[in-house]
């Protein structure tokens, strides 16, 4: 059995849900889904849960600024698209869930990125 917590709410998982199966998602995220060892969905969003805070608060803010190309995202901006991304797929869990028909619109993450905006100077 696994806790989590998340924002104000504590959910209780009795059973490992496991890995997806090859139908389950689109070809293109198995290059995500086959970077989690194990199978346990819970246990690895726990364990990141727990470590990413003091991964992130090690990195400094000239750090955090810097793009390996011109073309290429900060550190800021790569974390921004992770949690805009996040959200996203959350929006989507919830349209198919209360069985919305209508299509959902696209989604340009660099649209995204550079709204967020951050980058710019505090």
């Amino acid at each position: 059995m696994s806790t989590i917590y998340y924002l104000l709410f504590t959910f209780t998982i009795d059973s490992m849900i496991g890995r997806p199966q090859p139908n389950e998602a689109a070809p293109y995220y198995s290059n995500y889904i086959d970077l989690v060892t194990g199978d346990d969905v819970v246990r690895a969003l726990t364990t990141q849960s727990e470590e990413t805070p003091t991964f992130l608060r090690g990195i400094s803010e000239e750090k955090s600024l810097h793009r390996y190309a011109p073309d290429k995202w900060s550190i800021r901006q790569l974390l921004s698209h992770v949690n805009d991304t996040e959200r996203l797929f959350l929006f989507r869990a919830l349209w198919f869930a209360r069985g919305f028909q209508d299509p959902l619109p696209s989604f340009d993450q660099n649209i995204c990125v550079e709204g967020a905006e951050v980058n710019r100077n505090q």
